[in-house]
């Protein structure tokens, strides 16, 4: 009985790929299958283009985590805050009183 049931599969894959060759043939199913071709070559290009943006992107803020830290360590080494708010940057725009007891040769 279950020779009986493997041959009659055997069968029908047989007729199936037979069918599908015959297809083949046909000028519409080639037409298809050819656009189908160049439509997942152009969808694995443009998936290809992202990964290597996506990588990027990545590798980009990798770099500025790493310097930022590199930069706030070393701030940290001259016990200088890092920031452009500090009051230095401010001293540096207000003006120097003159000593009214110094002469300007």
């Amino acid at each position: 009985m279950t020779r009986h049931i493997l041959r009659a599969t055997a069968f029908k894959w047989a007729l199936a790929a037979i069918g599908a060759l015959l297809a083949m043939r046909m000028f519409f199913v080639r037409q298809m299958l050819a656009a189908l071709l160049i439509f997942s070559v152009l969808f694995v290009c443009l998936a290809v283009v992202a990964l290597i943006l996506f990588g990027l992107d990545l590798a980009w803020r990798t770099a500025l985590a790493g310097a930022e830290s590199f930069v706030m360590a070393l701030a940290r080494l001259r016990r200088v805050p890092a920031s452009v708010n500090h009051s230095s940057v401010v001293n540096i725009l207000t003006p120097i009183p003159v000593r009214s007891g110094t002469s300007h040769k």
